[in-house]
């Protein structure tokens, strides 16, 4: 198991927000009494709309609100004034109508606005109000600073358009990443037999390649990264007589994979991958082929942030193994993937990361898998497989890290398991150890 890493970004979409129009005054039913000062109209959702009840953030005394429903529906139209020669246009921002003079670049006056500006506020928020009655501006892009009285800009009549974000220009079309791992565990019921306690060891070296592009964008809000992955597995058992069997002969296996995918990122942290994957498992101690299939996936993500170092994942996925066996195994009712079987499962991960940098990290899990087999023998046997585990994670350096675990699984089949499969249909099995992994991307 590698590092893990989690990435957060946030696109701004302005850099400042204009204060209100300098509408003109509207009439009082108060006649001359000069009761309640009337008040240039409020733009945007009014605080009690907001939060009835709410202490307004400026004051409101001598305040009143005009409804949105008197206001010009043809206001005075715009004025264009010469651009200075220095204006940058590469940045572009909101500007009231009035531009003060006020050499405070911090705060301007807005004749009528109840409290500090949405600026002052959240530089980078989007306004509850509306928009309309805007105009577009471009501005140096040196320091922040007001506008004198009678500086030439140039304002723009037509409304803005969002800006979306651009790709990094440094960003490769193409990332690649290889890694090579070797794992060490114990293992209490090797055999994954009911009641029995064989223990032994096993010795497994993997490695693998992930091929990716750079995230294409689909709209607004949807990005998609195309993969391919490959992936070599060695697994040696224990030189030992179990059930009447050397292990290294029987278990030891190779295992390859070659697996396609795309990944589509949505809002608020979902994701969703579909993949077309190879898979094929030889005998280490012959080299003969014992099975192979294709099996399409589909996995459903999402991740919640609790807090700035604790991350909760919830994964559900649905996947349909197309295998054939060519060779029966030693061991009768021992891993009988015997034909066709599509599985359901659902997993909850809680990680914690701890160290100035998060380089260690703590990760209990829960993961439940249904499979039904539909071929062959097997056909309407059901496997109930439940597995909790504990993970934790040293990230040495960019590329090393070590991991130590623990998993204690339960399997549980059905009648039709029962029958065929026997011992093997009822069992637990506890496995401990840990692994070393090296990773390095292009």
């Amino acid at each position: 198991m590698g590092a893990l890493g989690v990435f957060l970004s946030v696109d701004g979409l302005g850099e400042s927000f204009s204060e209100p129009r300098n509408f003109t005054e509207f009439g009082s039913n108060l006649g001359e009494q000069k009761i309640v000062e009337v008040v240039r109209p409020w733009v945007g959702v009014t605080p009690q709309e907001l939060a009835p009840g709410a202490i307004a953030l400026g004051s409101l005394k001598n305040r009143t609100y005009v409804p949105a429903e008197v206001l010009e529906e043809k206001p005075e139209p715009l004025q264009p004034v010469e651009e200075p020669k220095e204006v940058e246009r590469s940045q572009e921002i909101y500007y009231p109508f009035e531009l003060t003079g006020k050499s405070e670049p911090e705060r301007s006056s807005a004749e009528g606005w109840v409290g500090p500006l949405p600026q002052e506020l959240a530089p980078r928020a989007i306004p509850l109000g509306s928009l309309a009655n805007r105009r577009k501006v471009s501005r140096m892009g040196a320091p922040r600073q007001a506008p004198a009285q009678g500086e030439a800009v140039r304002l723009a009549e037509e409304p803005s358009r969002p800006s979306t974000p651009s790709e990094p220009a440094s960003e490769p079309p193409l990332n690649m990443s290889i890694f090579a791992s070797t794992r060490g565990y114990y293992s209490h019921n090797v055999l994954r037999l009911n009641g029995e306690d064989d223990g032994a060891l096993v010795w497994e070296n993997m490695a693998g390649a992930s091929l990716t592009t750079r995230p294409f964008s689909l709209g607004s809000y949807v990005t998609m990264v195309p993969s391919l992955d490959m992936l070599m597995q060695v697994a040696a058992y224990e030189d030992k007589e179990v059930a009447g069997a050397n292990l290294a002969q029987i278990l030891g296996y190779r295992f390859g994979m070659v697996k396609t995918g795309l990944s589509f990122s949505f809002p608020r942290d979902y994701t969703l991958s579909v993949g077309y994957e190879y898979t094929m498992l030889n005998s280490l101690d012959t080299g003969d082929k014992m099975s192979d299939g294709f099996a399409p996936s589909l996995r459903l993500g999402k991740m919640f942030g609790l807090s700035e170092t604790t991350l909760l994942m919830l994964d559900g996925s649905i996947r349909y193994s197309m295998t054939e066996r060519v060779l029966p195994y030693p061991i009768p009712g021992q891993f009988a993937d015997d034909g066709d079987n599509y599985q359901l499962g659902l997993s909850v991960s809680l990680i914690k990361l701890f160290g100035a940098n998060g380089q260690f990290m703590l990760m209990p899990s829960l993961s439940i898998t249904r499979s039904e087999y539909t071929n062959n023998t097997n056909d309407g046997r059901v496997d109930w497989s439940t597995t909790l585990g504990l993970t934790g994670s040293w990230q040495a350096t960019d590329w090393l890290s070590l991991d130590l675990g623990a998993n204690w699984t339960f399997m549980r089949m059905n009648d039709l398991g029962k029958v065929l499969q026997g011992p093997s249909s009822k069992y637990q099995a506890f496995d401990i150890g840990g692994s070393l992994t090296a990773s390095h991307s292009f």
